[in-house]
């Protein structure tokens, strides 16, 4: 089994844990609920990283531009 298929496996196994646990049916409508929301995650957290790569090129440039007229 090659490590995609297994983080695959892996993940459908937690999600089914957690069904378990709320004594949910996992129904495919829940599978694709559940999908939607991780997608959505995974949104938030780029839209941030991005965020916070622009302020960290901002910063470094304006430290460059004082250095420059510093220098």
């Amino acid at each position: 089994m090659t490590d995609v298929y297994k983080t695959m496996e892996e993940k459908k196994l937690a999600l089914e844990a957690i069904a378990r646990e709320a004594q949910v049916e996992l129904t495919p409508e829940l599978r694709v609920f559940a999908w939607l929301i991780k997608q959505h995650a995974l949104l938030d957290f780029w839209e941030s990283a991005a965020k916070q790569a622009k302020y960290q090129h901002e910063t470094l440039e304006r430290f460059l531009k004082k250095e420059k007229n510093n220098g």
